[in-house]
């Protein structure tokens, strides 16, 4: 048997799933978390939630199937994009993370469309940028807690 172990990040819950790469699905399990809103337009979740959820999803996974979790041959990840995490150097997170769908950016997204044409921004981000995207809000960050930044020795993903 080929187990294969799965892992999807979302906004609103992880999942897990144990995958049998003959017979199908084993076993899933998943664990919701909110979205805080602590002001209008504002989306925003710990990733120590994440973490803390994602362990007790596994955890769980493995009391209910044992054997097939000892036998996970590939982790597949998946889940949320554009949001950011700002962490110190250790790798903690200095502030809630800043998810995709987080609209407090939209000053700086305007300040980004008077410079950058559609074709430029695709030569220059492959994308165009939307608000909850990495680079409007850490300019965001930049304008209202730059502090933060300062302390900051990486920026990352959800994922």
């Amino acid at each position: 048997m080929s187990v294969i172990l799965g892992i999807d990040l979302g906004t609103s819950s992880v999942k897990a799933m144990l995958l049998d790469s003959v017979k199908g699905v084993i076993s899933v399990e998943s664990s919701p978390y909110e979205v805080s809103i602590p002001f209008e337009g504002y989306a925003e979740q710990n990733p120590e939630t994440w973490w803390l959820e994602t362990k007790q999803v596994l955890g769980r996974l493995r009391d209910k199937n044992e054997q097939e979790f000892n036998e996970i041959q590939a982790v597949g990840f998946s889940g949320q994009m554009h949001g950011i995490v700002v962490a110190d150097c250790e790798g903690k997170p200095l502030r809630p993370a800043i998810l995709w769908l987080d609209q407090r950016s939209r000053k700086e997204l305007e300040s980004i469309n008077s410079v950058l044409d559609f074709r430029e921004m695709g030569e220059i981000f492959r994308n165009r940028a939307f608000t909850g995207f990495a680079f409007p809000s850490l300019m965001w960050l930049k304008e209202h807690e730059p502090e933060v930044l300062l302390k900051a020795g990486v920026v990352l993903m959800p994922k």
